[in-house]
């Protein structure tokens, strides 16, 4: 039997376009699992079209979402006010464009639960903290090399989470190891 390939995929951001070209190009098959990096939404002109097309290749393959910290500031947005405004200044307002939101002086925690679809808020927090495939952990970023997975503190940005705090080091290599698997994680810079 043919094994399939696992394929990790970054920051999609709300464009759709980039995305469908990626995948044509990659052209999954059933057997295949592709590891989405987080980042499906902010920024880009099309978060809600980026998060549908994420949502439908699961019926053509193994999707594998991962949480990073846009979707991290979109949930914790659905908790508080003080954390919808926070997200709403880091693309959330483009991320809202998409779903049909034109502004307006009081959006509240109640309008975004109305705004987006109950199906892409589920997906979203079904995403995980990290993969593990035979030989690899595939983050989207925060890995420390020498701290047990259950010690992890998971996540790709700034400290959103407000159950799990974290910091980040000065700097990061690209790949680490430990007890032979080979970490795969990708970083940004603030």
């Amino acid at each position: 039997m043919t094994e399939g390939r696992i394929i990790a995929i970054g920051d999609i951001h709300g464009c759709p376009a980039a995305l469908a070209a990626l995948v044509r190009a990659i052209d999954p098959t059933a057997l295949d699992t592709l590891v989405f990096l987080g980042d499906f939404i902010d920024w880009g002109p099309d978060s809600r079209g980026g998060l549908e097309q994420v949502i439908a290749l699961a019926e053509r393959c193994i999707v594998v979402p991962l949480l990073d910290n846009h979707e991290e500031m979109l949930l914790a947005g659905l908790e508080g006010q003080f954390e919808l405004r926070y997200w709403l200044k880091f693309g959330g307002t483009e991320a809202l464009a998409s779903y049909s939101y034109r502004g307006g002086p009081e959006f509240r925690t109640a309008d975004l639960r109305a705004l987006i679809p109950v199906e892409h808020l589920e997906f979203i927090k079904g995403s995980r903290d990290y993969f593990e495939a035979v030989g690899h952990i595939i983050v989207h970023a925060y890995y420390e090399p020498d701290r047990p997975r259950h010690e992890q503190r998971w996540g790709g940005g700034p400290p959103c989470r407000r159950s799990r705090s974290r910091t980040a080091p000065a700097r990061w290599p690209s790949w680490a190891t430990r007890r032979g698997r080979a970490a795969r994680f990708w970083t940004w810079a603030t």
